[in-house]
């Protein structure tokens, strides 16, 4: 029989969750969840940049805020003390990423 590997991830994930929660007397909830994933490096840095810079962009775009794309990477430049083509390069190239539709569900 043919194992799916992806649920033995998520077994063995809140195995060590759990583990984790009862070392740390952490309750079992999103937050200290999150923290556990960050502890144990199984979101990375540059996932983390992508998520925050594509998340925080459309929120501006949302909002208007800024006058116009370029104006929006610069804040976002300023904010987090990065080289703006940083920010266009994670725009062009991560456009895509992060976005909830009905057939990841």
């Amino acid at each position: 029989m043919k194992h799916d590997i992806r649920e033995a991830f998520i077994h063995h994930v809140f195995g060590q969750f759990r583990q984790y929660c009862v070392e740390k007397a952490f309750s079992g909830n999103s937050a200290n969840f999150l923290d556990f994933l960050l502890t144990l490096e199984m979101i990375s840095e540059a996932t983390i940049k992508h998520f925050v810079l594509l998340q925080e962009y459309r929120m501006m775009e949302s909002q208007f805020l800024g006058k116009n794309k370029t104006e929006r990477v610069q804040m976002l430049a300023q904010k987090y003390g990065l080289h703006p083509n940083t920010i266009w390069n994670v725009l062009k190239d991560h456009k895509d990423k992060f976005i909830l539709t009905n057939e990841k569900f």
